[in-house]
Parts: C-alpha cells; sequence; structure tokens
C-alpha cells in the first residue's frame, strides 16, 4: 500500500459491506477479514520498500490467500455449513493472476495522484 490516504477505513468498509450484501454474506464478514489483514500488512511498511516485483507478487499473493480463507472460514462458521473452497480457490486464482496487471495500472496512475500534504513541524 504506497498511498493508504487515498483508501481510508470508511471506504473500505462501505464497500466491503456492498459486497457482503450483494453476495449473500454476513454484513461485515469481508470487513473484518480485510482489517485483520491490512492490519498485519501495515505493521512492517519497510519491509516492502524497495522490493522486487516478484516478493510483492509473493507478499500480496500470501495476503490474498489469508484473507479469502479467513472470509471463507468465518463464512462457514456463521452459517454453520462447510462451504465448497472451489469457488474461493477460483476467486483468488483469479485475483492473483490480475495482480500483475492492476499493478501496472496503478504504477502509471500514481504520478497524476494528489501529493501527500505533510503537517508543518512543530517547534
Amino acid at each position: 500500500v504506497h498511498r493508504p490516504d487515498l483508501l481510508g477505513n470508511t471506504l473500505v468498509l462501505i464497500a466491503t459491506v456492498v459486497l457482503d450484501a450483494t453476495a449473500g454474506l454476513p454484513l461485515g464478514l469481508t470487513a473484518t477479514a480485510l482489517f485483520v489483514t491490512r492490519l498485519l500488512l501495515l505493521a512492517p511498511p519497510r519491509f516492502f520498500a524497495g522490493r522486487s516485483f516478484l516478493v510483492l507478487w509473493a507478499c500480496f499473493s500470501l495476503a490474498v490467500t489469508v484473507l479469502m480463507t479467513l472470509r471463507w472460514l468465518l463464512a462457514s462458521l456463521y452459517f454453520q455449513h462447510l462451504f465448497a473452497f472451489r469457488p474461493v480457490a477460483f476467486e483468488l486464482l483469479l485475483t492473483i493472476a490480475a495482480y500483475p496487471l492492476v499493478s501496472l495500472l496503478m504504477a502509471r496512475l500514481h504520478p497524476s495522484l494528489p501529493k501527500v500534504a505533510h503537517a508543518a513541524p512543530r517547534g
């Protein structure tokens, strides 16, 4: 996440509640799984700085695997039914496969995004 300021918690919550509602999942399920994953990923931001594309892709793949598995597990527990994992695996593979294209598009879009306004140091 190069610019977390562009995707705030409120927007993520709204988007995930809409996703849950349209998918027939318990509201807040995806938000819970995503915020847990986000906390884990934002903890070591320096780890990602200067890493190669393949390392970032591997880290993304691991994170999205944890996220989707957690979402599947929570939905299975909530509905007390062990859902098939095959649709989740298909979504997971599509998401991982789309990462290079989305990453390229975001890299080209990044220079046109508004710059971060830093607060003046107090002294």
